[in-house]
């Protein structure tokens, strides 16, 4: 039997969840690293999009050392101590704000656009990072529109957790795999956002080869 629990839902549940039962559990320490994530985005970029790069895709803790001589060593201390993924994703949805500001827009700066490769397209299933990410590019491109309202949302806010019960139709039904698949909504938010600029990125670089 395949599963999905998003907190302590099953797939089953998934599509007439109450609201409030995806309340996020990480408020303000997971504001604090969307904040510090945009701190260092706009500190230095390069710095940002390198440690976004070499972050591994799990919930190791991550390694924010690199940043010791960058500008952005004064966010550092904001998010002491999160999780690579949280990361991956405060990055992830700075950048998309940055370089799209929301789907359907062309890039504003084509040639700084961010390649994360993600394992969504030719990787093979059944590892629990690939998993993840796959059904979370699922999620995006067949939504967008709320998952725009769930990157917009405060984290931990009653507006994130409205965006997520929205989303929910489209997580139970981009799991296809057998099993479980357990989500906490923090990561939840994280792996949407990373989707979101994944899909954005391959999209525009196929269009803006096209044009060559």
């Amino acid at each position: 039997m395949k599963k999905l629990l998003v907190g302590t839902l099953s797939a089953a549940a998934l599509a007439a969840v109450p609201q409030g039962a995806l309340a996020n559990n990480g408020s303000p320490v997971t504001q604090r690293v969307y904040e510090a994530a945009r701190c260092i985005l706009n500190e230095d970029r390069g710095e940002a999009v390198q440690l976004l790069r070499t972050l591994p895709l799990g919930d190791d803790e991550a390694d924010l050392s690199p940043l010791a001589d960058s500008p952005a060593r004064t966010c550092v201390d904001a998010a002491a101590g999160t999780t690579a993924i949280m990361m991956r994703g405060a990055l992830a949805q700075a950048l998309f704000f940055r370089d799209f500001r929301r789907f359907g827009r062309q890039p504003t700066r084509p040639e700084r656009l961010v390649d994360l490769d993600l394992p969504v397209q030719d990787s093979a299933g059944g590892d629990y990072p690939v998993d993840l990410y796959r059904w979370g590019d699922c999620v995006v491109r067949n939504d967008t529109r709320n998952t725009h309202a769930l990157l917009t949302s405060q984290p931990g806010s009653s507006e994130e957790t409205a965006a997520l019960t929205t989303l929910q139709p489209f997580m139970a039904a981009c799991h296809r795999g057998e099993g479980e698949l357990t989500v906490r909504p923090s990561e939840a938010r994280s792996v949407f956002a990373q989707a979101a600029y994944d899909i954005m990125y391959r999209y525009w670089s196929a269009e803006l080869n096209a044009r060559r």
